[in-house]
């Protein structure tokens, strides 16, 4: 066995070169992005994705009965990631053309198509109110696009709705 004597000197400049060494080691090592919910309890114009989250990765998205996205360009609501979403507000689109209130996208960022399995659950209202009736709007309330599968489950309420103005709009695709 073997033991080392060390003095109160030579202990504290010990402790003084670790607490530099952990304080260099904790900034240099690379930070993990921790995803959250995001919950919409009042009106923004903000629009979400399940990928981005509340900002720093994906994340489940709850819109609560008082709680509306309105937008003008966008998606309000997209899920693109398997993340869950209950959608009981308003998602509204004033845009004229080439609206969409709510896209479900099997894509990922690169147009790839991929396998999502979150749980999707509708009680709200998809507004797009395009009074456009002199040309095709191609408006959409609900609206399934990409490449690949929806493998987790769809349920809407009976208190759901969905409203498109424009010509040869569509309220589910």
């Amino acid at each position: 066995m073997v033991f080392r004597h060390f003095s109160a000197l030579a202990a504290g400049a010990a402790r003084s070169r670790l607490a530099a060494l952990l304080a260099t080691t904790a900034l240099s090592l690379p930070t993990a992005a921790l995803a959250g919910p995001v919950t919409v309890n009042s009106s923004t114009t903000q629009p979400l994705k399940t990928s981005t989250g509340d900002g720093q990765g994906p994340g489940n998205i709850t819109i609560e009965n008082a709680g509306s996205i309105t937008v003008t360009t966008g998606v309000p609501l997209t899920v693109d990631s398997s993340n869950d979403v209950i959608m009981n507000g308003t998602l509204r689109h004033d845009g004229q053309t080439n609206a969409t209130g709510f896209l479900i996208s099997t894509d990922n960022a690169a147009g790839a198509g991929h396998t999502i399995t979150s749980t999707i659950a509708m009680g709200g209202l998809i507004n797009v109110p395009s009074s456009n009736t002199t040309s095709v709007s191609n408006n959409f309330g609900l609206r399934f696009a990409g490449n690949g599968t929806l493998q987790g489950s769809f349920t809407s309420t009976s208190a759901s709705q969905i409203a498109v103005g424009g010509r040869e709009a569509v309220a589910i695709s």
